[in-house]
């Protein structure tokens, strides 16, 4: 194969064709998930979101290590983070999601909720959608206690009174103490310091410590480390007295497996996790706790030796919240605790999507539970009833992204998932991980070589255009089974091409696909007006003897610095080059040395599959415009729907007769000028302007006459399929006009014209005379003819002739005139014109049979 970077070939003479040149609220720290068996994954990358602080002591400010930051879901008390400080105190949480958060630190028993108070009902979220979010916490380590007893006006225990605790001047309660049996109320752990103590609730107003409605004149109470404040508080008295709390008692009965549990705790909370009391089962594992708020939401915890702990109904922790009232708590309590790890990785090693969930379901599917995956990739479900299980986790995604659910050990369907035993008093420690987007191997091969093709581009959900020897890997962006389509490039040398493979999550397909080469031009390219930066420079490759054969796309590329230009891919074959007009850049057809207007004059390029072929420089000048009016010969009339045309895709079809064709290289121009109802006519022929010269300037005025023309009725015998006969200039090779129906065609007059005949699929030229006077040009003159009737095969022969080498002469005779007088359409004749009533004269001329005819070289 002959490849460019041989010597280019010199351009040859006029006359020559330019051939191709060959070239995710137990205590946390319990809830610390093990080490997982595999090596911890890498950040996920973009991480979503991070949440990091220092935890320091508020006596020194020194940093307190080994305090472990907790964050929890605003609407649940699901660990979603979690993390220890350092030396230096500080601590970071990555690959947060977007949501909203309540952190709490812990240090041993001690816990603080950001951004200083003890209970969480009273703490600030923090908000991680699109930010980072720093999160300080200032520990008082030394703690007393405070207890007391609150009264009604009346002496009356004051139920469900609150007692808060805000240090002097803040506005944001410390601590928070629900008053619960006989209005009594207790707080252990409280940071040592001063404090204004606020009572309210049970249906009063708030009131300050002692008994004052102002808080300018309440009293200061001082925690000291190990100390106890003991405070009375009577509510102020109120007409009426408001009415107690309605009150519930709070029952159920706990059982395991159906079987009563005797002597289990039961604990009960209220919200941010405020106890509200606690009790035993009797012998029937029923249980009470009197005097709770009704319609309070409260979370139940149970716990008895050889059972898992078990919050609510049979959660492994604080989840599902029940409403207060007379309905029953019940608790199901599953026996002989284990210990549950998993730790997710995706499929490439990094940190799964912030979001994504892990279900567990026992294999009888009568109980279900679903958690979230920390932060870090792990859970942890430190008491879970022994059995076997199945676990589901479902990948939380970035938006317009499709992802399945899968099942433990990386499976597609729950038939497939293993079973996931849990055995009392053992840790059962899991890696899962994630099954990864289909991935297709598209190797590309060239269709005619075989030879590997690098350098091209493959693209299915992104665009890939690196490769490994001609093997280019591509990964869909969703996780679902199905066809993916594939894209295919490698300009200028191969034809784009489609394909479609199918292709599930985690697997890899290979698939070869052979491309189409073309063949390839190369020219330089030179820019008369840009200096800085060349445009992209767009062509088509027009080719055939008659018409203009569009059979390649219209083709672009951009010049290099030095004003190389490889065009392509193209159909193999001798083409002609129209370069665009673009900006102040004129059009032109690309001639041997400089641009020219006229095609027939544009140099020829033998375009061969697989190889580059050296074109003359394109050179563009600065565009110049030719204008006039489009007028029938036969009335003056403007041609409504009439067309001025320049080149491929360059014309003007104005609508009221008035054309302008704009960005026209500095050449002389050969317009072509068609209507619907006329047969189209050329610069310098009769009816069009004598010429269109734009080397000086731009030109009005060039005015068309448009004809009816002469009509040659033509048949096609014997045809049952649709006919279209298309009439071409034998000389210049332009489409004169079509017809279908095989009604016949109208010509210019006095003109010689080659008649094409498609019957369905069958295609034939018309030859007139017989043996060596047989010839496919028709001269069209003034005698009265018949109807022409091509038998295929006969009259009407597969084989193509060639244009006429010279313009013939017209046939002599009278041309008879009924035209709009005045007309200048037949330019030297006066009085005289076309009479499209009556019908004209066919006649065959003398000239050389195609045998005897060398091919046109333009």
């Amino acid at each position: 194969m002959r490849r460019a970077a041989l010597a280019a070939l010199a351009i040859l003479a006029a006359a020559v064709v330019i051939p191709a040149s060959s070239q995710a609220a137990p205590s946390p720290a319990a809830a610390a998930p093990s080490p997982a068996t595999a090596a911890a994954p890498r950040a996920a990358a973009p991480a979503a979101g991070r949440i990091s602080g220092r935890v320091t002591d508020v006596a020194t400010g020194t940093p307190i290590a080994g305090a472990c930051v907790t964050a929890y879901y605003y609407t649940a008390y699901q660990v979603h983070g979690y993390a220890c400080t350092d030396a230096d105190g500080g601590y970071t949480m990555d690959n947060v999601q977007g949501g909203n958060f309540y952190l709490q630190a812990r240090l041993g028993e001690q816990t603080l909720w950001w951004p200083g108070v003890m209970d969480r009902a009273f703490a600030s979220g923090v908000s991680t959608f699109g930010t980072a979010v720093v999160a300080d916490f200032a520990i008082e380590r030394r703690t007393g206690t405070v207890r007391g007893t609150l009264t009604r006006q009346d002496g009356g225990a004051a139920w469900y009174g609150a007692v808060r605790l805000y240090r002097p001047g803040a506005t944001q309660a410390v601590v928070v103490v629900t008053t619960l049996d006989g209005g009594s109320f207790v707080r252990a752990g409280v940071p040592a310091g001063e404090y204004q103590v606020a009572f309210g609730g049970s249906g009063y107003a708030t009131q300050w410590y002692p008994g004052k409605a102002d808080r300018a004149e309440a009293a200061t109470v001082t925690v000291t480390e190990g100390g106890t404040v003991e405070l009375t508080e009577q509510f102020r008295a109120v007409d009426p007295m408001p009415a107690l709390p309605e009150m519930s008692t709070v029952h159920g009965t706990v059982t395991a497996a159906g079987t009563p549990v005797a002597d289990a705790r039961v604990d009960l909370f209220g919200l941010g996790m405020l106890p509200l009391g606690g009790t035993r089962t009797d012998g029937e594992g029923r249980y009470q706790i009197p005097n709770v708020r009704t319609g309070i939401p409260v979370w139940t915890r149970t716990t008895a030796p050889g059972y898992a702990t078990t919050w609510s109904i049979d959660d492994p922790e604080p989840y599902t919240q029940r409403t207060v009232g007379s309905a029953a708590l019940d608790v199901k309590l599953g026996a002989k605790p284990g210990r549950l790890t998993v730790r997710v990785v995706d499929h490439d090693g990094a940190l799964p999507f912030p979001g994504t969930t892990l279900t567990l379901t026992d294999l009888a599917g009568t109980w279900t539970y679903t958690m979230p995956v920390r932060f870090d990739g792990t859970a942890d479900l430190p008491e879970l009833p022994q059995g076997e299980y199945q676990l589901k986790v479902l990948p939380r995604v970035p938006s317009g992204v499709s992802r399945p659910a899968q099942w433990y050990p990386g499976k597609l369907t729950a038939a497939e998932a293993q079973t996931v035993t849990v055995t009392g008093g053992a840790t059962t420690a899991l890696t899962e991980t994630l099954v990864g987007p289909a991935v297709v191997e598209v190797t590309l091969l060239d269709a005619v070589t075989g030879a590997p093709v690098s350098g091209a581009c493959v693209q299915m959900a992104d665009r890939v255009c690196a490769d490994d020897g001609g093997v280019y890997r591509l990964r869909a962006q969703d996780l679902q089974k199905g066809p993916r389509q594939l894209y295919v490039t490698h300009e200028p040398y191969h034809y784009p091409m489609q394909s479609s493979a199918v292709a599930g999550p985690g697997e890899v397909v290979k698939v070869t696909l052979r491309i189409q080469p073309g063949a390839v031009i190369t020219t330089t390219y030179r820019d008369t007006i840009n200096k800085t930066e060349l445009p992209p420079v767009c062509v088509h490759a027009v080719r055939g003897t008659w018409g203009d054969k569009l059979a390649d796309n219209r083709v672009c590329a951009q010049p290099d610095a030095d004003g190389r230009l490889l065009l392509g891919p193209f159909q193999p074959g001798q083409v002609q080059l129209f370069v665009e007009p673009r900006d102040l850049i004129g059009a032109q057809w690309l001639g041997r040395t400089g641009g020219t207007g006229d095609r027939h004059t544009a140099a020829l390029l033998d375009l061969r599959t697989g190889e580059i072929t050296d074109a003359p420089e394109i050179v563009v000048q600065r565009g110049r415009a030719i204008s006039g009016t489009l007028r029938r010969a036969e009335n003056g009339q403007l041609a409504t729907t009439a067309c001025a045309t320049a080149g491929p895709e360059l014309y003007s079809c104005p609508g009221d007769g008035l054309y302008r064709l704009d960005n026209l290289g500095p050449y002389d121009w050969k317009i072509t000028y068609s209507d619907v109802t006329s047969p189209a006519i050329r610069t310098g022929e009769q009816g069009a302007p004598a010429r269109t010269d734009l080397t000086a300037a731009s030109v009005s005025g060039a005015d068309a006459w448009l004809s009816y023309g002469t009509w040659v009725p033509v048949a096609v015998a014997g045809a049952t399929a649709p006919t279209q006969i298309t009439a071409y200039d034998a000389y210049t090779g332009i489409t004169l006009s079509g017809a279908s129906g095989g009604s016949g065609v109208r010509v210019p007059a006095n003109r010689a014209v080659v008649l094409r005949a498609q019957h369905g699929d069958t295609v034939c030229w018309a030859y007139f005379g017989l043996g060596n006077r047989r010839t496919p040009y028709l001269a069209v003159g003034t005698e009265q003819v018949k109807q022409i009737t091509l038998t295929i095969g006969k009259n009407c022969l597969a084989r193509e002739p060639f244009r006429s080498p010279v313009r013939m002469r017209p046939l002599p005779g009278p041309v008879v005139v009924k035209t709009f007088a005045g007309s200048p359409w037949l330019r030297g004749v006066t009085g005289r014109g076309v009479d499209t009533s009556s019908p004209t004269v066919s006649s065959p001329w003398g000239v050389p049979t195609d045998a005897r005819l060398a091919r046109v070289k333009n």
